[in-house]
């Protein structure tokens, strides 16, 4: 359920530690970022706390491809209790994706202005950010991922006429992630310490810029 503005301010963040809370209420949009159901040939929908969804995100996040890099391997109950959080407010969707009719690995598309990277680069409110994780192994270095990525920001492009930046804030020691975006077309990247125990490289695609199916 979406939440006003004034209720996101305060509320959302209480669960959600890299939700902003230096901002007005002009910078909390009504709606959370949109969510496309089909990204070229892979199906994405949001999170349903009361499934197995919690379990098998654990699962994944528990995997050395994934533990490393994203450092949440938390059990089911944090990963549904996360999931409750962003589903009850306007920041942030987190979805299971889908290929073949199996479900592969898990996505965050969060409004990025709202995120504590908006902070380190000139952000606007429509501005969307993603979080992606393969959780099937074998799919990787096999280039679902820059494929996927290429379609869904042509999606969220598509999906919302007021955003005119999406971005990728994966940690700066992620090679395999910046091999894959630097083969779906979004290169370069800017070393940035977000705070003492996270360091990203951030990587902007514009619509401007952006060449669709490139």
């Amino acid at each position: 359920m979406n939440q006003t503005p004034a209720t996101s301010a305060t509320q959302e963040a209480a669960g959600l530690p890299r939700l902003r809370t230096d901002l007005g209420p002009e910078s909390v949009l009504p709606d959370g970022p949109p969510v496309p159901p089909r990204v070229g040939d892979m199906d994405l929908r949001p999170v349903d706390p009361d499934s197995n969804d919690p379990e098998r995100i654990s699962a994944w996040m528990r995997k050395p491809h994934l533990a490393d890099t994203w450092e949440q391997p938390w059990p089911p109950g944090r990963w549904r209790a996360d999931a409750i959080a962003r589903l009850g407010g306007t920041y942030s969707v987190p979805c299971i994706l889908s290929y073949g009719g199996r479900d592969i690995g898990y996505v965050e598309i969060y409004r990025a202005h709202r995120d504590e990277v908006g902070a380190v680069y000139p952000s606007t409110p429509h501005d969307l950010g993603v979080h992606i994780a393969i959780g099937e192994e074998s799919l990787t270095g096999k280039g679902v991922f820059p494929s996927f990525f290429r379609d869904l920001i042509e999606a969220l492009f598509d999906a919302d006429p007021f955003c005119d930046t999406i971005v990728a804030d994966p940690d700066h020691r992620n090679a395999r992630i910046h091999r894959a975006l630097a083969k779906a077309g979004v290169t370069g990247g800017t070393i940035i310490e977000v705070r003492p125990d996270r360091t990203i490289r951030l990587s902007a695609v514009h619509r401007a810029d952006w060449s669709p199916g490139r």
